[in-house]
């Protein structure tokens, strides 16, 4: 096995001028996924990061919805949740052609880096999108419903290119476990991506559910939990009864909730100010 070794070194008086991170190149993965293992920045080094490029409590003062009734430290830890998230894909998030949102509470998660992807492929010169995709997930789907999920990926895998599965909190890994099993029997290549998680990655190592050895996530916590107000979402997963023979395909997806308009155009609004004023980390 080739290793590949870069120094991390640290300049006192700017950390963001000296710093690389230390890679290994990682086993050759089925379907020809040879990817390299990730390491995490350290939280000191993070920190520096995003207090010189963010004032987060100024963000924290321009949003509408995003913690609305949560207390202001919350607040604070939810939105450095999502720039530490856009700190560790840095160097990776203008790499994926696909990003797969594990629906409905990864919903908002997803716009917010697809909007990071456009702003980082930009930088780069780079003139073609990042796709961004639905799929309903979570543990309460149901054998039909995977299977839809499977066909659904099985029709665009030609062009799905490198994928970035998203979604707003991991506890036991298992709400994304058949996703990730789905795009390693189609043989794609694939990262994921949480706003926070309950333990670190290494932590998930042994437990069989691919891609968790370099999984990103912006916190140790459950800031990601403020993205499942369904208010904001905009869309909910569809009961079993309310498919027709017709309509099998559809269970791959949720469906739209026009309950309040208002708290998604203002979840929404939130998530497009964070990007934008989030990439500066890039």
């Amino acid at each position: 096995m080739n290793e590949i070794f870069e120094n991390l070194t640290v300049s006192k008086k700017d950390p963001k001028k000296h710093t690389s991170i230390d890679f290994k190149r990682g086993n050759q993965l089925e379907g020809g996924d040879s990817r390299q293992e990730y390491t995490r920045l350290s939280d000191d080094i993070a920190e520096q990061f995003i207090c010189d490029a963010v004032d987060i409590e100024k963000l924290v003062m321009n949003l509408q919805w995003i913690g609305k009734n949560h207390t202001d430290e919350d607040r604070s830890n939810e939105v450095r949740a999502l720039a530490r998230l856009v700190l560790e894909l840095r160097n990776d998030i203008g790499t994926y052609d696909t990003i797969v949102s594990d629906d409905a509470s990864g919903r908002l998660p997803a716009l917010f880096l697809h909007d990071i992807a456009g702003r980082k492929r930009k930088l780069e010169g780079k003139k073609d999108e990042t796709m961004i995709y639905f799929v309903a997930g979570g543990q309460s789907v149901d054998s039909e419903g995977k299977a839809a999920a499977q066909e659904f990926v099985s029709s665009r895998k030609a062009s799905m290119g490198r994928l970035l599965l998203v979604t707003e909190l991991v506890i036991s890994g298992e709400s994304i476990r058949w996703l990730a099993d789905i795009f390693m029997r189609e043989g794609l290549r694939f990262d994921i991506a949480c706003v926070s998680s309950i333990k670190p990655a290494d932590r998930f190592i042994g437990n069989g559910i691919p891609g968790m050895e370099r999984m990103r996530y912006g916190s140790i916590g459950d800031e990601g939990l403020v993205f499942t107000r369904k208010n904001g979402n905009g869309v909910e997963k569809m009961d079993n009864e309310e498919f027709t023979a017709k309509e099998s395909h559809l269970r791959a997806h949720p469906k739209r909730n026009s309950d309040d308009y208002e708290a998604k155009r203002a979840a929404r609004a939130d998530m497009k100010y964070l990007a934008q004023e989030l990439s500066k980390l890039l």
